[in-house]
């Protein structure tokens, strides 16, 4: 197996790590989505004329920050350490 091959190897398993992440990114807001429109759909059938703030509120709010921040920290971290990475392993060869 040449260096080439263990280049594109290299690049293949790193594709396949990304992909993998948005795939389990995506299932997470699938089950967000789910979760929260049952949330509210529960909510509007029973509690709806109680005074206040809806209760799912504080759900949707938090679970939806809390997968904002990890959207941001996969995006803006693996990207440019998958970049800096790519710099070094052509410099390398």
């Amino acid at each position: 197996m040449g260096s080439d091959d263990t280049g594109r190897d290299a690049r293949r398993k790193q594709a396949a790590a990304r992909v993998q992440k948005k795939r389990g990114m995506q299932v997470a807001i699938g089950v967000f989505v789910i979760v929260n429109v049952a949330l509210w759909v529960i909510w509007a059938l029973n509690d709806r004329d109680q005074p206040g703030v809806p209760w799912p509120v504080y759900v949707t709010v938090v679970w939806g920050a809390i997968l904002a921040f990890i959207f941001w920290r996969n995006r803006t971290s693996d990207d440019a350490a998958i970049e800096r990475e790519l710099e070094r392993m052509d410099r390398d060869s």
